[in-house]
Parts: C-alpha cells; structure tokens; sequence
C-alpha cells in the first residue's frame, strides 16, 4: 500500500514540474522559435515550401540568429503575458527587440513587437 502511495505521489510531482515549466515566462527556445517562425511567414508569405526547402530554411535562420540575452517582466493585471527585450545577433548585426508575449491555454507561445 506504501509503495503505491510513493509511486502515486511521485508522478503528481512530476506533472507539476512538466506544468510549471510549460506555462512560465518565455524560455530562450521559445524566443528562438518565435524568430524563425516570423522570418519563415516572410519569406514564404505567398508560397508554399516544400518540407525540404523549409527544413533548410529553419537551419539557416537557426544558425544566423544568435540570442544574447533577453529578460522578461509580468504585465501587471495580466496572467502568463510578459515583455521582453531581446538581445539577437542576426546576420552579425546588433540588434535590441521588445516583444509582448503570452502563453495560451494549451502552452503555446505568441509574440507581438512593441
């Protein structure tokens, strides 16, 4: 009976952590993918890649975009909605963004620029 109780209470445990990770601030990966994925609607904004061309696509964007640094604060009045300014080398060029963020009901992060 102990052994279940232990087993039990650690999966609970384990759910809350996978939980609190996944619904927390903007992680540097989740900064990065958002970059990709706009650079990628631009540049194909009227065409339809193949599965190669944007594989290739997303290698070159990956390797070009490098992140510094970024720090995020909570908007207040708001749950899971953050600004962040973002430190990225791009195409070794400097560059500062400010992005509003905020995570949906299933996790996904979104992005707007200030």
């Amino acid at each position: 009976m102990m052994k279940k109780i232990l087993k039990y209470s650690g999966l609970v445990c384990a759910l809350g952590l996978l939980t609190a990770c996944s619904g927390g601030e903007p992680s540097k990966q989740d900064i990065k993918d958002y970059f990709v994925q706009k650079n990628l609607d631009m540049a194909f904004m009227f065409q339809h890649p193949s599965t190669e061309q944007r594989a290739k696509f997303i290698e070159q964007v990956n390797k070009a975009l490098d992140i510094q640094s970024y720090e995020c604060k909570e908007v207040e009045g708001f749950k899971k909605v953050w600004d962040c300014k973002i430190n990225i080398v791009a195409e070794n060029q400097p560059q500062t963004a400010t992005i509003r963020f905020n995570r949906d009901d299933s996790g996904k992060i979104h992005g707007q620029e200030q």
